[in-house]
């Protein structure tokens, strides 16, 4: 995991290391410059670097310095977006040090605000923005503004040091206008602005740069500094197996799902959940669906959803988790036979699609402590009134709210789903468009519900089974394009052997 900091939280932790590691200003600039570098393109030869005299810009001297020494043939362009004079009586001690170095490189020019810019941007082949850190906050002069606009028009590579230049991290929010970078390389640990929906485009794609920093020991330093309970869930960990076990110890799950309109909800569901290491899988469903349906998996067991005495025995003698609601329909019945379980089951239960329509205060109430939901912004839009356009401005303190409401898990789902017990809360990291495929909630469901039955606690279980969901959709889609439910199914037991061969810990750097 990373945590997600704001401004305050990320000047805590320079202090931190300048004062209890005692690493200087400088070295600390070197090493951001040392994580850009790795992502510079050293194929091309003419390169731009955007720089101001604050941390940000020294970052981008030191870049300088470090793409000039790695090949003297190489052309790079400083250009400062500020006078001189200005640049002259503003630049901090660690900006003045690589700003004298750079003076006395043959292959490096310096260039201040009155240059002419729209010379130099058609020179340039690869762009490093290095204007704004996370200390902006909204106030930008025109002539920025006027050079921000230019490098986005340009239409040039452009790598972003921490945070693109123009986005105000804290709030989550572009005031006047932002960089539009195809890669942010951004430090130590991911930034709040990063979950916002309105952000994400300008970001392309997302690299945490720990400084050399072995990830356990900045987690080590941010338990100590940072306490907003927000995680981005880029790694997790698995129980490892006992040798002496059997199917028992693993869960049996019983799944309520399907109907003549959704027949395979209940297939994909049950698939995925064995796939994924449950013991034992028992369906409820009635003879005519399961007559119907495309059930190819001979592990599944049945049950005659109609036969009380039958189900009543397995809910109180029998099962460890259930999953319901999927494909079910939003009807009296599906309201009536969640009742009925709530009323004579007292362990956990995943409840999607259908079984949330259907839900309301009574029901709400009976989930309390042992309830995971996994709606969509839809489905959640509907459960408490609100329309989708106030959730999405408001994803996290919303999710996080229902949850604490209600005492239940939240998994909303979407592009960097939120997972959240009501205090804590995890962005899901993993996962890309090419799922956005009828059945692909089914699918995590199944999962979720399949290491609640292993042994997962419930929130442990949401965050990897979300983490492992997108991450095996994220494997496909690098040869296959879209990505099917079915293709998750089968690849997901591939993705279990690769965690546990690793033994039990990947790691999978934010992207």
């Amino acid at each position: 995991m990373l945590y997600i900091t704001n401004q305050k939280d990320n000047k805590n932790i320079d202090d931190f290391i300048f004062k209890q590691l005692e690493i200087t200003p400088i070295k600390l600039m070197a090493k951001a410059a040392e994580g850009l570098f790795n992502h510079v393109n050293l194929t091309v030869n003419n390169f731009l670097i955007f720089s101001n005299g604050g941390n940000n810009g020294g970052d981008g001297l030191a870049l300088a310095k470090l793409i000039s020494d790695y090949d003297a043939s190489k052309k790079v362009h400083v250009y400062i977006c500020a006078s001189k004079a200005t640049f002259d009586a503003t630049k901090t001690p660690e900006v003045a040090h690589y700003y004298e170095q750079l003076k006395t490189l043959s292959n490096v020019t310096i260039s201040f605000l009155s240059d002419d810019l729209d010379k130099i941007l058609l020179w340039s082949e690869f762009i490093i923005d290095c204007i704004f850190g996370m200390g902006y906050h909204g106030k930008m002069a025109p002539e920025i503004s006027e050079i921000i606009k230019k490098i986005n028009q340009v239409q040039k590579y452009v790598l972003a040091c921490d945070i693109p230049s123009g986005i105000d991290n804290d709030r989550g929010t572009i005031p006047t206008i932002a960089i539009k970078a195809n890669k942010t390389v951004t430090f130590f640990t991911y930034k709040t602005a990063f979950i916002n929906y309105d952000i994400i485009p300008y970001l392309g794609e997302v690299v945490v740069w720990q400084l050399g920093f072995h990830p356990q020991a900045v987690n080590d330093i941010c338990s100590q500094l940072v306490n907003n309970n927000l995680f981005y869930s880029n790694s997790v960990q698995l129980h490892s197996r006992p040798l002496i076990s059997h199917k028992g110890t693993y869960g049996n799950l019983m799944i309520f799902a399907s109907s003549l309109e959704y027949l395979n909800a209940g297939t994909l569901v049950a698939n995925m959940a064995l796939n994924a290491g449950i013991g034992l899988v028992i369906w409820a469903v009635s003879p005519e669906i399961l007559g119907k349906t495309n059930n190819t998996a001979p592990e599944i067991t049945f049950c005659d959803s109609s036969d009380r005495g039958r189900i009543l025995d397995l809910l109180t003698n029998k099962v460890n988790i259930i999953a319901y609601g999927m494909g079910r329909g939003k009807t009296e019945r599906t309201y009536n036979t969640l009742n009925y379980i709530l009323d004579n089951y007292k362990g956990p239960i995943v409840v999607d699609a259908d079984g949330i329509n259907v839900l309301d205060l009574p029901l709400l109430r009976k989930l309390r402590g042992r309830g995971v939901l996994t709606p969509h912004v839809l489905e959640l839009s509907r459960l408490i009134d609100k329309s989708v356009e106030e959730i999405l401005q408001d994803r996290v303190n919303i999710a996080k709210e229902f949850a604490n409401k209600y005492k239940i898990i939240v998994v909303l789902k979407g592009y960097q789903s939120i997972i959240t017990d009501g205090n804590i809360v995890y962005i899901n990291g993993t996962g890309n468009p090419y799922m956005a495929v009828a059945g692909m909630g089914d699918t995590l469901t199944g999962l979720i519900a399949s290491l609640i039955g292993q042994g997962y606690e419930l929130f442990e279980a949401a965050i990897i089974g979300t983490y492992l969901h997108g991450f095996a959709g994220d494997e496909i889609s690098q040869y296959k394009k879209p990505v099917l439910p079915t293709d998750i199914i089968e690849q997901i037991g591939y993705v279990l052997a690769e965690l546990i061969d690793s033994k039990n810990d990947y790691y999978n750097p934010a992207k």
